[in-house]
């Protein structure tokens, strides 16, 4: 209670001040920064790194920054373990132009693969000859408790339930639910991905699909209500189910944080409604500059479609995918 007093006296009295005083200014002296980002992936050998620099506007507004603040021609490695990796520069369409009109500018190696437990580092030397470092580790590898649900049908209970050990307490977990199904379109059968949300609410009349965020649980329940939905809603206002073919497997996928990423992501989570945050927190662990260097390692469970259960449905069954 009393540091919430104490912070109603402090904004007060800046607020008194600010009126008295014609020359205030919210502003402090200009940093110059360098801005390093890098998220390293187990699910792809392609991996792309960002530079840019700090700015400050003119005024109060950041967009009227339309310049991409970006840092062209550095020397950029990455370690795995002993191996290093050099990595190239190219651009890419920026689809928004709202802001900035150039191409996308980034760092990217094309066959770079991660290894759980590995030793990773980066090391960046900017064209005037600064240099930017960092270190982490990947996550482990999970494992899946026999625990968790093997079979999707009309028995299973309220929840679908997938349980994994870890090997830490204090890393992030993001869990996604898929499944895919083929459409005939002209003669072709097309192959799509449907992502299946844990539950689903009706806000404000409308009904909205709930997924996960990253935290510490290892488990991960979907209603069954949900998986059904989301069935449904592969072929709605389509009266023709039988051009759907839904693949015999369900997938799991558990994205395992690294330190750096899950306490960076758990530094930008809003805590609830009720807290004033008068200083943005800048996680970062990035050494001569700014920004998060990290890396997630992605395991999968696999669990099935009962037959039975599509076909009540409506919907052809594809065996063995």
């Amino acid at each position: 209670m009393k540091r919430i007093i104490s912070l109603v006296i402090i904004l007060t009295t800046g607020l008194i001040l600010t009126s008295c005083n014609e020359d205030f200014s919210p502003f402090t002296e200009k940093k110059n920064f360098s801005i390093l980002n890098c998220i390293l992936r187990s699910d792809t050998a392609y991996q792309t790194l960002t530079l840019s620099s700090s700015y400050q506007p003119d005024g109060y507004d950041p967009y009227t920054v339309a310049n991409d603040p970006v840092i062209r021609g550095a020397d950029v490695r990455v370690w795995v373990n002993d191996s290093v990796f050099v990595f190239r520069d190219s651009t890419a369409k920026r689809t928004d132009t709202s802001r900035y009109k150039d191409d996308i500018y980034f760092y990217y190696h094309k066959n770079m693969y991660l290894y759980p437990n590995a030793n990773i580092e980066v090391e960046v030397i900017l064209p005037g000859g600064k240099k930017l470092s960092a270190k982490s580790k990947t996550p482990q590898r999970l494992s899946f408790s026999s625990l968790s649900s093997t079979v999707i049908s009309e028995s299973i209970d309220d929840f679908a339930k997938i349980i994994w050990n870890t090997y830490s307490s204090d890393k992030y977990f993001l869990p996604r639910m898929t499944f895919s199904y083929y459409k005939l379109i002209n003669g072709v059968q097309t192959k799509f991905t449907k992502i299946i949300p844990m539950r689903y609410l009706t806000i404000d009349g409308n009904i909205t699909p709930v997924f996960a965020q990253p935290g510490y649980s290892n488990q991960f329940f979907v209603h069954k209500s949900a998986i059904e939905k989301a069935l449904e809603e592969i072929s709605d206002n389509d009266a023709d189910k039988s051009s759907y073919s839904i693949c015999e497997f369900v997938h799991v996928d558990v994205l395992s944080f690294d330190n750096n990423l899950t306490r960076y992501y758990s530094s930008i989570q809003i805590k609830d409604n009720l807290t004033i945050s008068v200083d943005e927190n800048d996680y970062t662990n990035i050494n001569g500059g700014m920004g998060i260097f990290a890396s997630y390692y992605k395991d999968t469970y696999r669990l099935k479609f009962f037959s039975n259960y599509i076909t009540s449905m409506g919907y052809n069954f594809t065996f063995g995918q």
